[in-house]
């Protein structure tokens, strides 16, 4: 997995980096995910840490992630974020680019642990 250049402050992902054959496995998996659609979770069965199958397929694919714990969603809407800054604070469906972000906001009680702006 090829990894972007980033700004001196922000952490690089963590290691060790995919093998060529583990980047196989996961564009293999990536496109049986695609083939078996959204109706059903798909089982992921990779012995590949899950956070390494989401930044490969999104460093690799042209895909974006979204991270939610609310288990009901069934369509991707915009929606207003509350955001001080002009570009968080957009009517708009949140994603991003990397793996791990979305595991965040699909794992935190956002409402529990607010964080202070």
């Amino acid at each position: 997995m090829t990894t972007p250049l980033l700004p001196d402050y922000w952490m690089p992902l963590p290691g060790p980096a995919l093998t060529p054959a583990e980047q196989a496995l996961c564009n293999e998996t990536f496109e049986a995910m695609r083939a078996h659609g959204s109706e059903s979770p798909f089982d992921y069965r990779l012995s590949i840490p899950k956070w390494q199958f989401l930044c490969h397929i999104t460093a690799q694919h042209q895909v974006a992630l979204h991270g939610s714990n609310n288990p009901n969603i069934t369509a991707l809407t915009p929606r207003h974020a509350s955001d001080l800054h002009e570009f968080g604070a957009q009517n708009a469906v949140y994603a991003a680019g990397d793996g791990i972000w979305p595991m965040y906001f699909a794992i935190v009680e956002r409402a529990q642990y607010r964080m202070g702006l």
